[in-house]
């Protein structure tokens, strides 16, 4: 693909409907990579990793059709042929590649062949392979036990010198989970609006280079996918974060190296002893009607995997800081037995990179290590380690309190599905530099009072850009106090009361503009250093830019 950077999106659609023990009869690939573009931007990588895709999924068993360069009729027939033959059987494997470029049109995706044409919306809908009819093949054609299905398309608009389309959009669209069938889980190479990388000097881009390398690398898909994010992050000096949503509910496993799928509900449930830590690294409470709850971890291992049952007991907790303090942890996984997670089990963890819950628990749920409620409309943890910038994913309605305090991230986008910012957010993310706050946020609220407590913001010693939506009511106690980089801020119209020590300790704050009107009840006595709220209640005061004199704390309205 072009020269520097692109902005792709690499889809992988996992489809997995399975209820017994079985072995796939044949495992069936459609690999397709299109490059020469007759009317629109050329690429330069599909057909070689598409190419190499396919060769890799012959060594694993995979029956392949490789198609490069292909036009409209040429797709629709090898995908129509392509779902004939995984409706042979039930038992049937399927999966299948798509490189090349990829838009969406009003909402809508569409994978584009070499021939597509770019009179107008209607000539491009008309001339490209709707990614809606292929979910729709699988469920209604195929109706094979599994799918796996990887769209690497590059989102930029490959249509910038047209004049006819109109309604295109940047990128694929993102596919909310409730509007995905169960078992599908997907993964996005990047996070919606950030930029992937294409490789330049390379043969592969470095998703498909990490895609390759971690395909076959575990019996268990789950943890592939988690190399694929760490050598993607690893290839793209953490830049590029590939991107995950869907869920897979019906099965414990499946694997792209043998094919071996695992149900629900096993005849023999206890897994191998290996695959989880002693029961001598926990402490931990328990009885026959609550099962185990965990309430301290005292082994010395990076990666921890919890037990599903310890003295026979089923692990159903992990208390309040069961793993506080700890700097060795890297990763966590948490099986699917447990039904309660406390808000401060992972307190100041300072290395670990990820939160995994096993696919099979219906309380919790993980996305690149980051911990949700089951159908992820909760952010509930963000690993303290977690390193570089991060979106959060559209069906998020809801941030927990103090959901990233003290986290290593560097920016953050809120989406506006985010109606629930929670409280002392973001309160000592010392790195963390940008914000960027959805429409739906109505309040920024701090924990606590009278001089302690977490605010939204408290201590983020880099921040040198936040945006606040028109949609903020109230900045709570501490929000900003301490941030020392902020230089400028702007309160919009829409905010009516202003807490205690909101900017406070704000030392290098030498700019403030108010666009709206707020009450001397509501505009608390300590909220800046300085004079800045009398001259705010001043008669001459009230909204516009207020500016601190050199070497003091006095401000003047200009």
């Amino acid at each position: 693909m072009k020269t520097t950077k692109k902005i792709t999106l690499n889809l992988v659609f996992l489809f997995f409907i399975v209820n017994t023990y079985v072995l796939a009869q044949n495992r069936y690939a459609l690999v397709i990579g299109n490059n020469n573009y007759e009317k629109i931007s050329k690429l330069e990588n599909p057909v070689n990793d598409a190419t190499d895709i396919a060769a890799k999924l012959r060594t694993l068993g995979y029956q392949v059709e490789l198609q490069t360069n292909i036009g409209k009729v040429a797709m629709d027939r090898a995908i129509f042929n392509y779902m004939q033959r995984l409706a042979g059987s039930r038992e049937n494997e399927g999966f299948f590649w798509f490189a090349g470029h990829g838009i969406q049109i009003d909402g809508e995706n569409f994978l584009l062949p070499i021939d597509v044409d770019d009179t107008d919306d209607l000539s491009v809908r008309h001339t490209s392979y709707s990614v809606k009819l292929l979910t729709q093949s699988f469920d209604s054609r195929a109706r094979n036990k599994v799918n796996i299905v990887v769209l690497d398309a590059c989102r930029n608009n490959p249509f910038r010198n047209s004049g006819g389309t109109r309604s295109l959009s940047r990128g694929l669209s993102v596919i909310k989970d409730n509007e995905l069938p169960s078992d599908l889980f997907i993964i996005y190479s990047t996070a919606a609006d950030t930029v992937a990388q294409d490789g330049t000097g390379k043969r592969n881009s470095p998703f498909a280079e990490a895609f390759m390398k971690n395909m076959d690398s575990s019996e268990d898909i789950s943890i592939a996918v988690r190399g694929i994010t760490m050598d993607t992050l690893r290839l793209t000096n953490n830049t590029q974060r590939p991107f995950t949503g869907g869920s897979i509910i019906s099965l414990n496993y499946y694997s792209l190296k043998s094919g071996s799928i695992r149900p629900a509900s096993p005849v023999t449930p206890s897994p191998a002893p290996q695959q989880y830590d002693d029961e001598k690294d926990f402490k931990f409470i328990s009885d026959s009607k609550n099962g185990v709850i965990v309430t301290e971890y005292i082994g010395s291992k990076k990666e921890v995997r919890i037990p599903p049952k310890i003295q026979n007991y089923f692990v159903t907790g992990i208390s309040y800081g069961a793993f506080a303090d700890n700097q060795n942890i890297t990763i966590v996984t948490i099986p699917n037995s447990v039904k309660k997670i406390e808000n401060d089990a992972f307190w100041d963890c300072t290395s670990l990179i990820a939160i995994n819950v096993d696919v099979q628990n219906t309380t919790y749920s993980s996305t690149d290590g980051v911990l949700y409620n089951k159908n992820k409309t909760i952010l509930l943890k963000y690993p303290d380690g977690k390193q570089g910038a991060f979106t959060i994913p559209n069906n998020v309605t809801s941030i927990s309190d103090l959901a990233f305090l003290r986290s290593s991230l560097t920016s953050i986008i809120i989406p506006d599905s985010v109606t629930n910012m929670g409280s002392g957010t973001f309160c000592g993310c010392k790195k963390l530099a940008r914000v960027t706050i959805g429409n739906g946020v109505t309040s920024i609220d701090g924990i606590g009072a009278g001089g302690g407590g977490y605010g939204a913001f408290l201590g983020c010693t880099s921040l040198t850009s936040v945006t606040i939506p028109n949609s903020v009511k109230s900045i709570g106690f501490a929000a900003f106090e301490a941030c020392t980089s902020l230089t400028s801020i702007t309160i919009p119209n829409s905010v009516t009361s202003i807490e205690q020590s909101a900017f406070t300790g704000c030392t290098n704050l030498t700019s403030i503009t108010f666009q709206g009107t707020i009450s001397s009840k509501d505009f608390d006595d300590d909220t800046f250093d300085g004079d800045l709220r009398a001259k705010y209640l001043a008669r001459d005061g009230g909204p516009g830019t207020y500016r601190k004199l050199a070497g003091g704390n006095t401000w003047k309205k200009q």
